[in-house]
């Protein structure tokens, strides 16, 4: 079975998603950021999911509603992401990539708790 890693940079307008596969970045969607629209893409990706998001507003309101889409949903700590905080260039396309990349790896330092929720821990 197909493992896709898909990272989401999560703005209140607008989420980019990057999805990995065997190392490579194989597609990219730049989507409202509402249920219905990122709910579409998960539903393209015919595989194992696993999503991961940095800790943020909406984590909550999306773990809830996207967490029986995937197999694992990860909200990770955002200061401990060093490669998309200090590392090259930044912006909304390329730190979903660059968080795809560390979900994969296993990279990723997932918070607690969301208020409202159980964030299951990596």
């Amino acid at each position: 079975m197909v493992t896709y890693y898909i990272g989401a940079d999560v703005h209140t307008k607008n989420t980019e998603l990057a999805i990995e596969q065997r190392g490579q970045i194989v597609a990219r969607y730049s989507v409202p950021t509402s249920i219905p629209a990122i709910s579409a893409v998960l539903s393209l990706l015919q595989g194992r999911n696993i999503f991961a998001m940095e800790e943020g507003p909406m984590a909550g309101w999306l773990y809830r509603n996207l967490n029986e889409k995937v197999e694992k949903f990860i909200v990770s700590e955002p200061r401990r992401n060093k490669l998309i905080t200090c590392e090259g260039d930044k912006d909304d396309r390329i730190d979903s990539g660059k968080l795809a990349v560390l979900l994969r790896g296993n990279y990723l330092k997932a918070v607690h708790t969301v208020p409202g929720t159980a964030i299951e821990r990596i």
